[in-house]
């Protein structure tokens, strides 16, 4: 609390009933002076306690200190997630790419070009939790890599071994020898979500083996999901391979229009799936809006948005969100996530929710590829990306190139944020990871030479791309 503070000499009541930091008949704030005292006696019930520290003048810090037991059903990994050292087995770009993405899960990565590199840094740079093979190393493969380190690796305990590969791989990798020494694969591109869900997923599994692997082929039958976001392209992409998944899909363009669907049949929906960045009411406003004036406390919503930053994710869960999935998005992380909280609610149990359905993780181009029939709707969403939203940011681009003012920072910087979204969904993934790279360091410093370098990169991307 940034306001009055509290004297010590009224710091010993203020925990009083009805007792007031200022209590003169002057007194600039309303209140009875019991909310303290009711926070205080929840806490107490509950084996828990709330303390003050105070600073007269310049405001007070409030402390509530509750214990619980640990949900051993959730997939939420222990702080010790937060701080695991990985090795990154790839090419130089790739391993930029998952540095950064390591960077932002608090994790500390080594990048190693080749088999005898990983090798090395194994031995030189002692124990890693995680390591990370590319299936195709200049070298040998990835599974002979992280084999030859699991041999020489004198460890206490087995790091998380992961190995990338392209959908067109993932059988022969499975069929290799060594591939039970594996504990994920993980379908390029590798985004923040699938390489954090691939080692959680491990973790908990090491840690309760009872709960049993998650696995993908989980269908979405029956579930009812309003989807929010301001990109036509990104809706019926979304929509698409959702109803696949046999959802039941309602679509919208703004906050304000799923607040206004809730309030209308609050029951009509399982869960909500929120982008962030969207005109007439962003996502953030809209999710507060549901919990607080619709009182619909148990509503399941996940943010999509394309940002990746753990900052981003813990704005999403202070707003009121349950989780948070960047776009573009891997199919089996997605529907992961939806049975999860959908199951998770009290209020809308969800018995339709069918398991029959087996198949490889796809990211959200990849499932819209996996069959005959989606080429049609893949060449029709490539064709608009192209023609209306590279249009758009080459347009807006090209004024920032010839204003020095950079009075269209603004337009620009938000068709970046858009690219990173779509340019994933219709199947461009390093145009993607390029937009998102450029709206972290955007984000971070402003508009300098850097990021018009980068931004100069995109422009000519998309244009070998179209």
């Amino acid at each position: 609390d940034t306001g009055i503070g509290i004297s010590k000499e009224k710091l010993e009541n203020i925990f009083s009933s009805f007792s007031q930091a200022d209590t003169t008949i002057t007194r600039r704030f309303g209140g009875t002076g019991l909310g303290l005292t009711i926070s205080q006696n929840l806490a107490n019930l509950m084996g828990g306690n709330v303390s003050v520290t105070s600073s007269e003048g310049k405001g007070s810090e409030f402390i509530l200190t509750v214990p619980f037991r640990l949900d051993t059903n959730s997939l939420l990994a222990s702080n010790n997630e937060q701080n695991l050292r990985a090795l990154f087995g790839c090419d130089e770009r790739s391993g930029e790419h998952l540095k950064k993405v390591a960077s932002c899960l608090g994790w500390q990565a080594d990048i190693a070009t080749s088999a005898a590199a990983m090798s090395q840094a194994a031995q030189e740079n002692g124990a890693y939790d995680v390591i990370l093979a590319d299936w195709q190393l200049p070298d040998d493969n990835g599974l002979n890599a992280l084999t030859t380190i699991l041999d020489q690796c004198q460890q206490k305990s087995s790091p998380v071994t992961l190995v990338t590969v392209t959908p067109q791989s993932t059988d022969t990798l499975r069929m290799h020898d060594a591939s039970e020494k594996v504990d994920s694969i993980i379908i390029k591109p590798v985004t923040s979500s699938s390489l954090q869900n691939a080692v959680l997923n491990v973790l908990n599994h090491r840690a309760h083996p009872e709960l049993g692997l998650s696995h993908s082929g989980e269908k979405l039958s029956g579930v009812r999901i309003l989807l929010a976001d301001d990109s036509q392209l990104n809706l019926e992409v979304a929509e698409h391979i959702l109803r696949n998944e046999d959802a039941v899909v309602t679509t919208v363009s703004n906050g304000q229009l799923a607040v206004d669907l809730l309030e209308q049949g609050p029951n009509d929906f399982d869960i909500v799936l929120m982008d962030i960045q969207m005109p007439v009411m962003d996502g953030f406003t809209a999710t507060r809006m549901i919990r607080e004036t619709l009182n619909l406390k148990d509503m399941p919503i996940i943010a999509l948005t394309a940002g990746a930053l753990s900052t981003q994710k813990q704005l999403a869960l202070d707003a009121g969100m349950n989780d948070f999935v960047t776009k573009p998005f891997v199919v089996d992380d997605l529907v992961s996530i939806v049975r999860r909280v959908v199951a998770k609610n009290p209020a809308k149990p969800c018995s339709a929710l069918s398991t029959e359905h087996g198949g490889e993780a796809m990211d959200a181009a990849q499932a819209l590829e996996a069959g005959d029939e989606w080429q049609e709707i893949m060449a029709r969403f490539r064709s608009r990306f192209f023609e209306e939203r590279v249009p758009a940011f080459n347009l807006a681009y090209g004024a920032l190139m010839n204003n020095s003012a950079g009075e269209c920072q603004d337009d620009l910087k938000f068709l970046v944020h858009k690219l990173a979204g779509e340019a994933g969904f219709v199947g461009f993934g390093e145009i993607s990871d390029l937009a998102k790279r450029i709206e972290q360091q955007w984000d971070d410093g402003g508009l300098n030479p850097e990021v018009r370098g980068l931004l100069e990169e995109l422009s000519t991307n998309l244009a070998d791309a179209a």
